[in-house]
């Protein structure tokens, strides 16, 4: 049985449809990401999960028990925003036992919990300390603790890393992703950034204008993106529009503003079909000359734009009708060959390379 089920809940604002009819199932002891950009839907959705609204439409079912209607206090339910929302003028040790004194526990039991989400989180001995004398990271940690400290069987987190820098939110990332394995608590995670959804999320579901464009892991929304918006928002891509122009020995062929395209053998397009062609920017080959071995996807261009970023150098390529087409090239030691800007060269990819959506 899932954990929480929702089904076609719908939410509006006015005349505004925030969540469109959205149906979602996620498992016990799983950490799964809402990943979208602002606006499309996915804080409301937190939201209607944790209690503070109601649907219009649909219902919420946690752990097999309907919660709809129920309120956000007697929900098996917990949050962590994205402010952290810490009382300044309390120790960290009373902002983690809060939620645990409004509950009414013994004393004992409180100082017992409050005791494990310090070593859970790896703050003991900063329990005298106030909010204001700890990191960004330490205060997201206190955060995570006051939450986890009640036992939810499920765990809402809002924007988990974005207060935090880079460096930290990838180390936070990590960290998270451990305890998440220890504890077992299933985590639900809503962020807008693709990186931290990726390298946490068992299970993503990409969202779109309160609708759910596609659920599935990193690979799966990467490899196979389900739509444009997709291929789009989940990291680097090349994009061709074009219509399947006929087989050629059992291959398809797509015509498009940068020429024709060998997508492989593709038997579920019929000639005359729109499609569009991806291709992810580290499928893209660069070379000084074309290879006499290369008879297809073969694209004649100039080095538009440079950028070293340490691991990976990003082109853009000029090549015809005024398209970019976007490559990648992993930097593997100081021997590696260079483009710079104003060099020809030939970009390539292979068929099996290319992603076709429907137009």
């Amino acid at each position: 049985m899932p954990l929480l089920r929702l089904e076609h809940v719908t939410k509006r604002h006015g005349g505004f449809t925030a969540v469109n009819d959205v149906s979602l199932t996620i498992g016990k002891g799983e950490l799964f990401a809402l990943l979208g950009p602002s606006g499309c839907g996915k804080t409301t959705l937190l939201r209607l999960v944790a209690g503070f609204e109601t649907p219009d439409q649909g219902r919420v079912l946690i752990d097999g028990e309907e919660v709809t209607e129920v309120p956000a206090h007697r929900r098996p339910v917990n949050m962590m925003f994205q402010s952290y929302a810490l009382f300044p003028h309390m120790s960290v040790e009373k902002n983690i036992a809060f939620g645990l004194v409004q509950d009414g526990l013994p004393k004992k039991e409180i100082a017992a919990r409050v005791a494990d989400g310090l070593r859970l989180v790896q703050l003991e001995g900063l329990g005298a300390r106030r909010p204001d004398r700890l990191s960004g990271g330490q205060r997201q940690r206190v955060a995570l603790a006051r939450a986890l400290v009640k036992r939810p069987k499920l765990l809402l987190l809002d924007e988990p890393l974005a207060a935090l820098d880079k460096r930290l939110r990838e180390e936070t990332g990590f960290e998270l992703v451990h305890l998440q394995k220890t504890l077992g608590t299933t985590f639900l995670v809503v962020t807008h950034d693709q990186k931290e959804a990726m390298a946490m999320a068992g299970r993503i579901a990409v969202m779109r204008a309160g609708r759910i464009e596609q659920i599935g892991t990193a690979a799966e929304i990467y490899e196979r993106p389900a739509s444009r918006h997709v291929a789009e928002f989940v990291g680097e891509i090349n994009l061709f529009d074009g219509e399947v122009v006929g087989p050629d020995e059992d291959r398809r062929k797509v015509a498009t503003a940068a020429g024709v395209l060998d997508i492989g053998p593709r038997a579920r397009f019929a000639p005359g079909a729109a499609i569009i062609v991806a291709v992810r920017p580290e499928r893209v080959v660069l070379a000084r000359t074309a290879s006499g071995a290369i008879e297809a996807n073969a694209f004649p261009g100039t080095i538009a734009e440079k950028a070293y970023l340490g691991d990976v150098t990003l082109y853009r390529v000029a090549i015809a009708a005024g398209l970019v087409l976007r490559a990648a090239r992993p930097n593997t030691g100081p021997g590696d060959e260079m483009f710079e800007p104003g060099d020809s060269v030939v970009a390539t990819f292979a068929p099996e390379s290319c992603v076709v959506l429907r137009a």
